[in-house]
């Protein structure tokens, strides 16, 4: 999954758009790289819009990855309803 969230340049505060989603990218991409259970956050900025900032490492795995995505989802649907 890649998520995106756009900031305002001026001000780089949310514009209100944010996605998560299963994206197609390019060879060229830092995300066609990732293996395994690694995460990655790539920071493309109008400084860093050339040469994106590249942060990975490994994550938690299939199991705990999937219990946190539940416990979050359960907390928004509490909140929501």
């Amino acid at each position: 999954y890649v998520g995106r969230i756009t900031l305002d340049s001026a001000t780089g505060t949310p514009r209100g758009q944010a996605s998560v989603r299963v994206r197609t990218v390019g060879p060229e991409s830092p995300f066609a790289r990732l293996r395994g259970t690694d995460n990655m956050v790539v920071y493309t900025t109008a400084r860093y819009q050339e040469n994106p900032l590249v942060i990975q490492g490994p994550g938690a795995g299939p199991d705990v990855t999937a219990a946190g995505v539940l416990a979050d989802v359960v907390e928004a649907a509490q909140r929501v309803s």
